[in-house]
């Protein structure tokens, strides 16, 4: 009898420059998933200016995640949860047998006026 593993969202979030990718590159090994990251879509679409391609690398990171969702596969995405897309793809996916992680990632600074 075969065993059949639970697929796995993982959405690594926070505010642009928080770390996420940081985070992800160090914990890559144990998510055992592809990873959706936008900013790197970006740099594939345009190496040399892919801030202006990041509407459309944001695209293609929502296609990834629907198509792994589709087909019960496993996957993290980097995202700022700037709109309310990932957290309705993890409301779709609970039902479906899903297992959800979530990590925010936060920075704490400490400001002095001088």
């Amino acid at each position: 009898m075969e065993i059949q593993s639970v697929p796995k969202i993982t959405i690594i979030a926070g505010p642009n420059g928080s770390g996420k990718s940081t985070l992800t590159r160090y914990i890559q090994s144990n998510l055992d998933a592809p990873i959706i990251d936008p900013d790197a879509e970006a740099r594939k679409i345009n190496p040399s200016s892919p801030e202006s391609v990041a509407v459309g690398a944001g695209k293609q990171a929502l296609r990834l995640a629907r198509d792994y969702l589709k087909n019960n596969q496993s996957f993290a995405v980097e995202t700022t949860l700037s709109g309310n897309t990932y957290i309705k793809m993890m409301q779709q996916a609970k039902p479906q047998g899903y297992e959800l992680n979530f990590i925010f990632v936060i920075i704490t600074a400490r400001l002095w006026d001088i």
